[in-house]
């Protein structure tokens, strides 16, 4: 049945306008009653994700007016920060549809927006075991928006990323999902952070204090220690190091009581 379900909704995407098909199948998720119900979030969102594969092929001119509504849909609701591995997978699926249809006339101008999306799909820790989907689908962004590979998209987004990651670093915990966004950030840029150390290091030293959180501060010695493994950064470190010791590594050495070290 839901095979069956799943080729219908292809068809739908395939002969009924993007103006007439988008709308009713978005309308079920702006529903708050609707939302409620994480199966059904799930389903509605698998056929949207089929819808757009095909409506975009037949009805291209008609897609483009939709996309950024897509696009807000996903970030302005709550299903980023879904629990549910079922609605964040048709997520990924729709993400990854978006940017196939939006194609190299669409995604440079949106290219900030959707990396965003699969950034923050990448880091959530319920999603790792769908890695290699979300890592294709930056490789195709990538190459939509007229780059090389992933890493120089990477490269690219970093500025723009730190600027609204240090709007509230200070208030990160463990379990905020900022803090594994900014990881995997800052490592997949490669040696685009060099121009960066003073910002990046600054949130590594905030979050290093002695009452943040004993895993928030953990993570935070493995991304030094990650830096420390990359021969390409070594110059950088030097320059740095005197900060990096200071900062980060000997206060985490201090002991005091009741707070593990």
């Amino acid at each position: 049945i839901a095979s069956r379900t799943l080729k219908i909704a292809e068809l739908l995407g395939l002969y009924v306008p993007t103006d007439y098909i988008l709308p009713m199948c978005t309308a079920h998720l702006v529903d708050s009653e609707s939302k409620q119900v994480p199966r059904f979030v799930s389903s509605c969102l698998t056929a949207l994700s089929a819808v757009i594969t095909n409506s975009s092929v037949r009805f291209g001119n008609q897609f483009e007016g939709h996309i950024d509504k897509l696009i807000d849909l996903i970030i302005c609701s709550d299903y980023l920060q879904s629990d549910n591995i079922e609605v964040l997978d048709r997520v990924l699926k729709i993400t990854n549809n978006m940017v196939f249809a939006a194609g190299k006339s669409y995604c440079k101008p949106r290219r900030h927006s959707l990396f965003k999306i699969l950034l923050q799909l990448g880091s959530n820790q319920q999603m790792q075991y769908a890695i290699k989907d979300v890592d294709k689908c930056l490789e195709l962004l990538a190459t939509n928006c007229g780059l090389g590979d992933a890493s120089d998209l990477f490269s690219q987004e970093l500025e723009n990323m730190l600027k609204e990651l240090r709007e509230d670093f200070e208030l990160w915990t463990k379990h905020t999902p900022e803090r594994f966004i900014f990881d995997m950030l800052v490592r997949r840029a490669n040696t685009a952070v060099v121009d960066y150390w003073d910002e990046i290091l600054e949130i590594v030293a905030n979050c290093m204090e002695r009452e943040k959180d004993y895993e928030l501060r953990m993570d935070m010695i493995a991304l030094i220690e990650h830096f420390l493994k990359t021969e390409s950064l070594h110059s950088t470190i030097v320059f740095y190091s005197e900060i990096i010791l200071k900062m980060v590594l000997v206060p985490s050495f201090a002991w005091s009581t009741g707070i593990p070290s």
